[in-house]
């Protein structure tokens, strides 16, 4: 390998690393990170080391107080952090591992444009750069935790392992694949119809596609089910109810209804979210769909979900499973004009890497960019608050909490997001605040934050003041709201006051508001 490129990866990886830890760890404790799922994963794992394997309360669409998460969504992969909280029990391991795995899927980027540009010293850079300077990556990087965010470098480890016929890294890093959710075996199926169809590996492609499939169908018929114990937990249901109320009805529906499928993909918003995958790599993966193809189990989950955010290519991580064959494709399409006409490859390369700098520069939630700002990523003196109120909720208490507080809270055996489970909580909190105020251009409003709108969210807060059971055991006079179940009133009357100055000034704050659902 040659050492300058290879240095110049290190570096790149590492200023990766160090950047994007830092603004997860301040995003986090600026009161920017969110119940709904960071807290959702940090209290499974935390109730797995006190021997509540896997065990969840926060599912108010569920009909149960508590579920089991490998019963709603198949991440198994959480398991590999158990250890870890044994040592160190703090959501914030979750942030930096899922950062340090995303830099690292450079790695294969570049090992790949080594193999295809074997005497080039800067061309195997052109990956890892595009990767690590996309905004989509930093979206996903930056929201919370999720599986499929993790799966993201897995997958650029396992096509290259796949491709250069490293077949037991390749069965590694695949298993690791399929292990972060229940639709990641559908990427592994379409690796194996890449062995089969482009590498001409009949046998070995046809096992991994028949194993991959097989294991499709277990999860979502016989093991999701038992983790369930008859609890129902559909995620797909609010999210495909046009095409059925099950994996197995909507993929019926998929064969036999073909043209309720084409409707809705040549909607408006889903034809521009593909010209948004595609733009943001110049349009280069167009010459390379054979590699591109492989993502389109997931590319279909989005494109045909009822869930606006799966097909909004910003801010959200639906995209984390896309991504990685966007930029594989890339680089095979380099290989592919360096070929035909070679001349101008230097030039295509001047232009990727100046629309993604570009785009970078206007459009990543980093605060380089004009999207946001040094500030929004300040962990304020109200902020810090947090952490004195933890000390006043006992570990053992049940709590239901405001959205963006919970992450910090849901180390414990029962806890919610408010407003579920307010009425029967040993405490409940909330804050009146908005961590966003003055800083973000482009940012989640105060509605997204809460998820709720705001008539809601003030009679769900008032009936908590008029509930004879609850009172105020603590409150700031810049938002913060703690009520205690069977506490007195005595600083009901002042903390209520406050209450309502602070929700009439974030109030006047929004004129226009969306929450994504």
């Amino acid at each position: 390998m040659n050492r300058n490129s290879l240095l110049a990866l290190g570096i790149l990886i590492t200023v990766y690393v160090s950047f994007f830890t830092l603004l997860s760890f301040r995003r986090h404790d600026g009161l920017k990170s969110y119940m709904n799922d960071l807290g959702n994963v940090d209290q499974s794992i935390y109730n797995t080391i006190k021997g509540r394997f896997m065990v969840m309360t926060n599912c108010y669409s569920c009909n149960s107080d508590q579920i089991n998460r490998l019963g709603g969504h198949a991440n198994f992969i959480l398991l590999l952090f158990v250890p870890f909280y044994f040592v160190l029990p703090d959501p914030k391991i979750l942030l930096f591992t899922q950062t340090l795995l995303i830099s690292l899927g450079a790695l294969p980027l570049y090992l790949l444009g080594k193999r295809l540009f074997k005497k080039s010293t800067w061309l195997p850079l052109v990956g890892p750069f595009i990767y690590l300077i996309n905004p989509m990556v930093h979206d996903v990087n930056l929201y919370d935790f999720h599986t499929i965010a993790v799966a993201m470098p897995l997958i650029i480890f396992a096509f290259y392992f796949m491709y250069v016929k490293r077949y037991r890294l390749f069965s590694l890093f695949a298993i690791l694949v399929a292990l972060t959710n229940e639709d990641m075996s559908l990427i592994v199926f379409m690796f194996g119809l890449y062995m089969v169809f482009k590498q001409k590996e009949w046998k070995r492609g046809f096992i991994v596609s028949a194993l991959s499939l097989s294991y499709f169908f277990l999860l979502i018929q016989i093991i999701m089910p038992f983790f369930a114990k008859g609890i129902v937990i559909n995620p797909v249901a609010y999210r495909y109810t046009y095409l059925g109320e099950s994996v197995l009805e909507i993929m019926q529906t998929l064969i036999t209804k073909p043209w309720i499928v084409g409707t809705s993909l040549l909607s408006m918003d889903r034809v521009v979210y593909v010209i948004w995958l595609f733009g943001s790599a110049f349009f280069l993966p167009v010459l390379s769909l054979e590699v591109f193809f492989l993502s389109l189990p997931s590319l279909f989950i989005n494109l045909l979900s009822e869930n606006s955010a799966m097909h909004y290519p910003f801010f959200f991580y639906y995209s984390a499973p896309i991504l990685p064959f966007l930029f594989l494709a890339t680089i095979f399409s380099l290989l592919k004009i360096k070929k035909l006409i070679p001349n101008s490859l230097s030039f295509v390369c001047l232009g990727l890497l100046l629309i993604l700098t570009l785009m970078s520069i206007k459009i990543s939630p980093a605060p380089y960019s004009s999207r946001t700002s040094i500030a929004d990523y300040s962990v304020s003196e109200h902020s810090r608050k947090i952490f004195k109120i933890k000390n006043i909720i006992p570990s053992d208490a049940s709590l239901s909490v405001q959205n963006n507080l919970g992450a910090h809270l849901s180390q414990r055996e029962k806890v919610y997001t408010f407003p579920y489970k307010a009425r029967e909580s040993d405490y409940v909190l909330v804050d009146v605040n908005d961590p966003y105020d003055g800083f973000s251009n482009i940012g989640p409003d105060f509605i997204f934050l809460t998820q709720l709108e705001f008539e809601n969210y003030y009679e769900q807060i008032l009936s908590l003041f008029e509930n004879p059971d609850y009172g105020v055991i603590y409150f700031t006079e810049d938002g913060f709201l703690l009520f205690k179940k069977g506490y007195n009133k005595d600083q009901n009357e002042s903390a209520e006051q406050t209450f309502f100055n602070n929700f009439e000034a974030i109030k006047r704050r929004y004129k226009k508001v969306q929450i994504y659902q």
